[in-house]
């Protein structure tokens, strides 16, 4: 089978549906339920700054090169299609992307009270970190190796991502706010593939908003399609039978928008009345927080706007290691090795006794069978 390397160069990544890869865990569903629950007692002016004080982030871009350049155009690369490695032309982000990505991302954020301030960007040559897997070993020594800061300051990686075996090509993901262990602070940070900044590749994923998506959950906000943990992966109305994002003033959404399409709305009827935790209205395709191209994003809700403020100040601000209690990243790889293992020892442990089992029976029954010694 022939596969074109123009469809292999950086638009692969970008395949028809934007995918973003950052996952919500139990422990901030948790904190959303609880800050939802507990909206009404807050002041809503608690956590706003005075007029035209924004919230300062202090913002590190790390941009992963295949060599020394930095100038605008390709550098070769690979890319694995099942059991198959194939080589690809991959983009080379240059110093005036960057530039252009912090400024789409301030543009995003200038309303809701974030500024982004460029501390600095280091162009690193390290090809092993290129064609990096989620929590993949290579994700860990990049970061360990070049995150700057504290738990407040952002740390931008810009690297061509590989695709996922489950969902297909990954754009960017995230780490959430809350998680205070140790490997969970080394981890924390935004990865975006090197074909999204502004004017690095063509359209439709190419003016920077898939940053100013994933720093989204890193404020701790949620996909506005998010379904319920038991939902059915098949089921197209998922998005509409939960919580969604916890935020009553995106209405539900039933599953993730592609293109710009005007008028969606996915949640209707009885199905839509009976969810009490979203307003009722046409699917929010204009939210950062959906998977609409970028041209089509351009808002927050207030509620968005409001809770990205509260957990950057009670999270990331006053971070204190140990607060919220709960495995970081690594811990859950290690947890949920340990119980693979574990669920495979008993395995084997029943699979011996059964046999042990059947060879003794085996033995009584031929004992029973033997005659009787003659007198």
């Amino acid at each position: 089978m022939k596969l074109s390397f123009a469809l292999l160069g950086g638009l692969f990544a970008l395949a028809s549906a934007h995918q973003c890869g950052t996952k919500p865990n139990a422990d901030i569903k948790a904190l959303h339920a609880s800050l939802a629950a507990n909206n009404g007692t807050r002041r809503r002016d608690q956590y706003r700054r005075p007029a035209g004080e924004p919230f300062q982030i202090p913002t590190f871009f790390h941009v992963i090169t295949c060599g020394n350049q930095t100038t605008p155009g390709f550098c070769n690369g690979t890319v694995t299609v099942g059991n198959l490695t194939y080589p690809r032309m991959q983009t080379v982000v240059s110093p005036k992307a960057v530039e252009d990505q912090l400024a789409a991302l301030n543009t995003a954020y200038a309303p809701a009270g974030f500024s982004f301030v460029l501390n600095d960007t280091a162009f690193v040559p390290a090809p092993q970190w290129r064609d990096l897997e989620i929590l993949g070993d290579a994700e860990k020594a990049m970061k360990t190796a070049l995150r700057r800061g504290d738990y407040a300051t952002l740390n931008v990686y810009v690297t061509p991502i590989a695709p996922d075996a489950e969902a297909g090509s990954i754009v960017g993901y995230a780490t959430f706010p809350g998680r205070a262990s140790k490997a969970a602070f080394a981890r924390d940070g935004v990865v975006v593939d090197s074909a999204t900044l502004p004017g690095v590749d063509k359209p439709p994923f190419n003016r920077g908003m898939t940053l100013v998506h994933e720093v989204g959950h890193w404020l701790s906000l949620l996909h506005t399609f998010e379904a319920p943990d038991d939902a059915d992966d098949e089921d197209p109305l998922a998005g509409c039978r939960g919580p969604g994002d916890y935020m009553y003033d995106t209405p539900a959404e039933g599953t993730s928008a592609t293109g710009c399409e005007i008028g969606r709305d996915t949640c209707t009827g009885s199905i839509e009345a009976e969810n009490t935790w979203s307003m009722p209205g046409p699917d929010p395709i204009h939210n950062y927080m959906d998977y609409s191209y970028d041209a089509c994003l351009y808002e927050f809700t207030p509620m968005q706007v409001e809770r990205m403020a509260e957990v950057y100040v009670d999270v990331r601000i006053n971070y204190v290691e140990g607060t919220f209690e709960g495995p970081g990243p690594d811990e859950e790889l290690e947890r949920e090795a340990q119980e693979k293992a574990a669920q495979e020892k008993a395995a084997r442990k029943k699979a011996a006794q059964e046999k042990a089992a059947r060879k003794k029976a085996a033995q009584d029954k031929f004992i029973d069978r033997r005659p009787l010694p003659s007198k």
